[in-house]
């Protein structure tokens, strides 16, 4: 069974500069997931999608660097752009596609030492397509149009959290998803998805500086 690892890490960063190379105990960003996916016992190969010379420099030797093109590493290119192009990379250099791919992002550094293998295991135990990984979450949420407005509750019917129905956060740490129904669909979720539940405290992301200084406290 082929199970590819990608981990897409471009240098540019608006909010952050240099972003995937921070130190967070003497190790850059990107090492820390780096070390999640090697010490996955079902991820067969590790892919680095990225644009940056000084993350090439620093990946392990039994890494496979993925060269990124100008026109994949903006602000606006999505991540199943990136994917798409790292699928048809193998494709040039003859290499068949896995049946899986296991999607982990570099701005979240936190996750347990069975995250990545527990997801994989989900998804083929439960004949999910595509799994995500998330955590419980019962805050109340507002969006803001013209209006401020309630998307998930009705003021007047407010329920104590323990009559809550359970709701469900996607923290960006691990997606696990069939290839095939990857391609079809043009997105890492489809068809029958499952969620691998992890901790808030794991579930934080690195997107800002606010999220910076909160990530270098935990990780102290």
């Amino acid at each position: 069974m082929s199970i590819y690892c990608l981990i897409p890490a471009r240098g540019g960063s608006k909010r952050i500069k240099n972003k995937n190379l921070l130190k967070l105990k003497g190790k850059p960003l990107i090492n820390h997931t780096i070390k999640h996916a090697l010490n996955s016992k079902k991820i067969n190969k590790i892919f680095v999608s990225t644009d940056e010379e000084k993350i090439i420099k620093i990946l392990p030797k039994n890494i496979y660097v993925i060269k990124r093109p100008i026109n994949l590493s903006g602000d606006s290119v999505s991540t199943e752009e990136v994917i798409f192009h790292f699928l048809n990379k193998l494709k040039k250099e003859k290499i068949k596609a896995p049946k899986y791919i296991v999607l982990l992002q570099c701005t979240s550094p936190f996750r347990e030492k069975n995250d990545i293998d527990k997801s994989i295991s989900l998804l083929i135990s439960k004949k999910y397509d595509s799994v995500f990984s998330g955590a419980v979450n019962k805050n109340l949420f507002w969006v803001k149009k013209k209006q401020i407005k309630p998307i998930n509750y009705i003021p007047k019917r407010r329920l104590t959290e323990q009559k809550m129905r359970a709701q469900y956060i996607e923290n960006g740490s691990i997606y696990v998803f069939k290839t095939k129904g990857f391609i079809k669909s043009k997105c890492r979720l489809f068809g029958k998805i499952g969620i691998h539940l992890m901790s808030k405290k794991n579930s934080h992301q690195l997107d800002d500086l606010e999220d910076l200084k909160i990530i270098k406290k935990l990780y102290a």
